[in-house]
């Protein structure tokens, strides 16, 4: 288990805990390992589970960026609908709303609505499914790119904190690999954050210097 946590993330740690004793509690009865790594600041967390103990599961709960000052609600929930993988609510894959929802729409009205979310063009379906060789030719970067969440439609609700999209394929990427020479981030770490969906494997780079906000 891995659990990192940024300064000032008091509001989400005992969330966070919560979750591995749920995790814990829940996977006695299964001779399967599997590794739960959590990585958070003070308004949401990212959690992954290596569900089969071999592939991970990456979902997300807490604040966005906002696009909007006055959207409240631009807080995303990813989730499972049911024990199907393709309706975990992984974050991997893009321009996908199952699994996604946000607590009211960016008009703020009652009800919840459904997200998905969106990244560079060369994302394609998976975050880290294509893009540049790794390291960058030329530069000798590694290239990540915001995840856009966007309400079901075309409204732009925020961006992700703290969690980026990889502009190299997940395959010449190291899971839980330690990376300082981003473009654009000097002095900052990230690790990476390998996953997969039925779609198919790809993975996310995660800011562990901080602060995300």
């Amino acid at each position: 288990m891995t659990l990192k946590v940024l300064p000032n993330a008091g509001r989400f740690l005992s969330i966070c805990v919560l979750l591995l004793l749920t995790a814990t509690i829940a996977l006695r009865a299964s001779s399967t390992v599997r590794a739960w790594r959590i990585r958070a600041d003070a308004a949401g967390f990212e959690l992954s589970v290596q569900y089969d103990g071999t592939n991970w599961l990456t979902n997300w709960f807490g604040d966005l960026l906002r696009e909007a000052a006055a959207d409240e609600a631009a807080v995303l929930l990813t989730c499972g609908e049911s024990t199907s993988l393709t309706t975990m609510g992984n974050l991997l894959a893009t321009n996908n709303t199952s699994g996604r929802f946000m607590p009211r729409a960016y008009t703020q009205a009652a009800g919840a609505v459904r997200a998905r979310e969106l990244g560079h063009v060369l994302s394609g379906s998976v975050f880290g499914s294509g893009g540049l060789d790794y390291p960058a030719p030329g530069s000798g970067f590694m290239y990540l790119s915001a995840i856009e969440v966007w309400e079901a439609g075309a409204v732009l609700r925020g961006v992700l904190p703290g969690v980026h999209a990889p502009l190299h394929p997940s395959t010449q990427l190291t899971d839980g690999a330690v990376e300082t020479s981003v473009a654009g981030m000097p002095g900052r770490r990230f690790v990476v954050q390998k996953s997969n969906t039925n779609i198919g494997p790809g993975a996310f780079v995660i800011d562990t210097t901080g602060p995300w906000r």
